[in-house]
């Protein structure tokens, strides 16, 4: 390893150029399906071009400078995970409606493509964690105060003020709401045209139904009623931004990092647009950056966290609620749980009462409460979107090889013909697959569904794969080209609505505020055509890269117990990544939450505490 060292340390000129000769052609290598061939796009070679091949070689050379050992590694690991991250998002985007080549070509394209992006992105990385710990010190050291954004209760209603005006306009362009098809399914259990079914979270569904009652109430109009519920969710959300704002005050955070955290928040276009949103995703967002909050707090200031009592009613009740909005709630939960047993077990008594008490309760609620009330329990199908993407893939473009024995196996699972599934199968969403599951068949086997899907895999380990990946790459890959969850005001909204079936169905959305520019939102910046614009707006793979960039960065700082400020987060990502699509709403926590969450464990000192 040393005589290694010293070759590189001695011919690093020459390596730098060799390296950026690679990647100039590595960036341009195309592959040629038709052709099973790799080829160069001569379009890109310009005088642009030129300058950024440039910009390569100086970003290789200075990083070749850095002598830290401990830095190169994690700027290794990070910048491997990052290549093999966008090489899965270029593949993607090219081949999810079609079968991935199979050739050893191919396997050299990928190979050629991830070597280029590893080159590129462990320099970056290594430059960025070298400079990071100095521009920590500065702002730590410079930090200036202003008087309208501090800690004090007067800059907390100032930003909530700043945030909720924001919002303003975009509920005048979707009055009463931004409506969506879960919520018109709550609004058919209020008015009682089905039955009440856990699918949708009753408490949520009873929350919502108290709006639309009192609106039908007081004002004889519905519509009133979900514009002061979406009211209540600007407020809402508003507040805990500020909070937010006013928590990185607290854990002093230099003032030029909240005031750039406060601008991202602010003009993302994405967060008002949901904030007017009438989904459950909202809520279960806000309430998870509060328990991530106590969290942070919980593990920065242990012996003062634990001894306020107020602590040990407000996480429990956050933590309840959120895992009654949204299932993967309890699963982060859970994990949580047994993780901060692990990693505290000083404190296991304290964390026995503040997370074990809620997900009791949590259960109490979901069997023997919703018993009694005979509320419908939610449909088995929803935690099986990984396995019956592999069954419909597989079915798709391996039928022919097929056992009899497994192709019977697959369709006692789904009750589809061959047809049926080849033209309803999306690579990018299960829904249309996961509704025709059998549900009997599953309750009474659900072992052999599991033992069907590992033998499938171990037989096609490339689709088994393939459908995995296709249907999650946009929660790791910063250039995933779809983007779910953009609720547009044209005919969809109006159809949304309309499919509310009510005898006196007042219902409807009424644009009070015409505006063009969030029109060009819903049609340029959410759509991914304004090139880092969109990717900061809805790229939901370039917040998770945030996140490991700053727990590799705790890492390479030796702030070890700070990782678990990370965990709240990463657990919400790992639980998503096996649903049903890939979704803003599905991570909306981590829009609202990465960058802060940077900046606190990034700027915590250890002689730091909250008053």
């Amino acid at each position: 390893m040393e005589k290694l060292k010293e070759i590189v340390l001695k011919y690093k000129n020459i390596i730098a150029v060799l390296l950026t000769i690679f990647v100039a052609i590595g960036i341009n290598v195309t592959f040629n399906k038709e052709l099973n061939a790799l080829k160069l796009d001569s379009s890109a070679y310009n005088i642009f071009y030129i300058i950024a091949i440039i910009g390569v070689f100086l970003l290789i050379y200075y990083s070749f400078k850095i002598r830290d050992k401990r830095l190169w590694i994690c700027s290794i690991i990070l910048g491997l995970i990052f290549a093999i991250c966008l090489t899965i998002g270029d593949i993607c985007n090219v081949y999810k409606d079609t079968l991935l080549p199979s050739s050893k070509k191919f396997a050299l394209y990928l190979l050629i493509k991830i070597i280029t992006y590893f080159i590129l992105f462990s320099s970056i990385i290594a430059i960025i964690l070298k400079k990071l710990p100095e521009i920590v010190e500065k702002w730590n050291k410079e930090n200036k105060e202003y008087k309208y954004f501090t800690t004090n209760k007067k800059s907390f209603w100032i930003i909530f003020g700043v945030f909720l005006i924001s919002y303003i306009p975009f509920f005048l362009y979707y009055y009463p709401g931004s409506f969506q098809y879960d919520a018109i399914n709550a609004l058919d259990q209020i008015v009682g045209n089905i039955p009440y079914k856990d699918h949708q979270p009753i408490i949520y569904t009873v929350f919502l139904g108290l709006f639309w009652n009192f609106g039908k109430v007081v004002f004889n109009n519905g519509n009133i009623g979900i514009a002061l519920c979406t009211i209540v969710q600007m407020i809402s959300t508003a507040l805990v931004l500020s909070y937010l704002i006013y928590y990185m005050a607290k854990k002093n955070v230099p003032t030029k990092y909240r005031i750039i955290t406060f601008v991202f928040l602010l003009i993302n276009p994405i967060i008002p647009m949901y904030t007017v949103r009438i989904e459950k995703s909202i809520y279960f967002a806000l309430l998870l950056t509060l328990v991530t909050i106590q969290i942070i707090e919980m593990m920065t200031n242990k012996d003062e966290y634990f001894k306020k009592k107020i602590h040990y009613v407000t996480l429990p009740i956050e933590i309840l609620i959120m895992s009654l909005l949204r299932n993967n709630g309890i699963y982060i939960t859970i994990l949580l749980f047994i993780i901060l047993l692990i990693l505290n077990r000083k404190y296991w008594k304290n964390i026995l009462l503040l997370l074990l008490t809620p997900i009791i309760i949590f259960y109490i609620i979901k069997g023997p409460v919703w018993n009694a009330l005979n509320i419908i329990p939610e449909d088995a199908r929803e935690a099986l979107s990984v396995p019956v993407q592999q069954f419909a893939r597989i079915i798709k473009y391996e039928r022919d090889s097929l056992s009899d024995e497994e192709y019977n196996e697959i369709h006692k699972y789904l009750n589809m013909t061959d047809e049926e599934i080849i033209e309803k199968y999306v690579p990018t969403l299960s829904d249309n697959i996961k509704a025709n599951i059998n549900e009997e068949a599953f309750a009474n086997d659900k072992i052999g569904l599991i033992k069907l899907y590992f033998d499938l895999a171990i037989k096609y380990p490339g689709q088994t794969i393939s459908s995995f990946l296709i249907n999650n790459y946009g929660y790791y890959a910063p250039n995933n080209d779809i983007v779910y969850g953009v609720q547009m005001y044209n005919e969809e909204s109006i159809l949304v609505c309309s499919s509310f079936n009510s005898p006196d169905n007042d219902l409807k959305n009424i644009k009070l505020l015409e505006s063009k520019i969030i029109e060009n939102i819903n049609q340029h910046f959410l759509q991914k055509d304004i090139p880092v614009i969109s990717m900061i707006s809805t790229s939901l793979g370039l917040y998770f890269w945030i996140l490991l960039f700053g727990l590799v960065y705790i890492i390479y700082a030796k702030k070890y117990r700070l990782i678990n400020a990370y965990i709240p987060m990463f657990l919400l990502w790992a639980t998503t990544i096996v649903g049903p699509l890939v979704e803003i709403r599905y991570v909306y926590a981590l829009i609202l939450f990465a960058i802060p969450l940077l900046g606190i464990t990034a700027f915590y000192k250890e002689n730091d505490s909250i008053n």
